[in-house]
């Protein structure tokens, strides 16, 4: 072989050489995408229904989720020890919400936070044993600027639903006003939904079933004591006169209070106005 002939030899050797590198560097890239989905196949879960655990603001909360090779199909909440109507947005929204954008990455709901964060970590865990890697179903929910005007006309505004701004509402509203409530949170109530319950020294139902009226001197000395005496005390003894003829009101505008074997706080002895502080809220709310 001659010497011209041996280089244009070595020449198209290397050419090959080169042309099947870059034909396994392409094989590579593919493999390599592949691996990046959930399995060779492109699916994202095993199908099946799924059940997975988070915490929320009282308590652990359980769901469980069905879902398809790549669609979710179902979230539901089956357990959880959540305050009663303050998580009933988050556990009516939330799942309903993860469903619609196919992602655990959505908002949570305004005042039932730790019931939403609960939810949303529960979905997740059960997601994952379904096959799913944690970006896959942590997507950002992509988000549309909008702006929505609306003008209104009202005698009264009142800002804040909570059981005064509720009150005052519907007092103006049966006074002939008409009344606009603002509310900042996706629930009505403010700290008055946390409350532990009603209050009434004396009152028409209390005396319908013989009871005494409460003596508001003992409990105002021992609210006081309690509070090492840094409470506003005009507010305080302000709060216990007026109760009986809140008891009244609330009655006249359809709250039905009811009887229990134990007090509900420093009410009357055996619990004439038991009834949750949300309740009072709906109540109101109605009117």
């Amino acid at each position: 072989m001659t010497k011209k002939a041996f280089s244009r030899s070595l020449a198209i050797i290397l050419v090959l050489v080169l042309s099947l590198s870059t034909i396994l560097v392409g094989c590579t890239k593919e493999q390599d995408t592949e691996v990046a989905g959930s399995d060779s196949t492109g699916t994202l879960f095993t199908p099946g229904t799924y059940e997975g655990e988070g915490q929320g603001f009282n308590g652990p909360i359980k769901v469980s989720v069905t879902v398809t090779e790549n669609e979710i199909t179902k979230v539901e909440v089956v357990e959880h020890s959540e305050t009663e109507n303050i998580a009933t947005s988050a556990i009516e929204q939330i799942p309903a919400a993860i469903v619609e954008h196919q992602t655990v990455a959505v908002d949570g709901v305004t005042g039932a936070t730790g019931a939403s964060n609960g939810i949303k970590e529960a979905v997740k865990e059960a997601l994952l044993k379904a096959g799913a890697s944690e970006d896959q179903i942590s997507k950002e929910v992509k988000k549309e600027a909008t702006s929505n005007v609306v003008d209104l006309e009202a005698d009264v505004v009142v800002v804040g639903a909570g059981g005064s701004g509720t009150a005052a509402a519907v007092t103006a509203a049966e006074n002939g006003a008409k009344v606009i409530v603002l509310e900042k949170t996706a629930i009505p109530g403010g700290t008055t939904a946390n409350g532990g319950g009603f209050f009434a020294a004396d009152s028409r139902k209390a005396r319908e079933i013989g009871h005494e009226p409460v003596d508001t001197d003992m409990i105002f000395d021992m609210w006081m004591k309690e509070m090492d005496w840094k409470a506003d005390a005009n507010l305080v003894r302000q709060f216990l006169d007026l109760s009986h003829t809140t008891a009244d009101w609330l009655e006249d505008r359809g709250l039905v209070f009811h009887k229990v074997e134990e007090a509900v706080q420093q009410s009357h002895a055996e619990g004439t106005h038991a009834i949750t502080s949300m309740t009072i809220i709906q109540r109101l709310q109605n009117n």
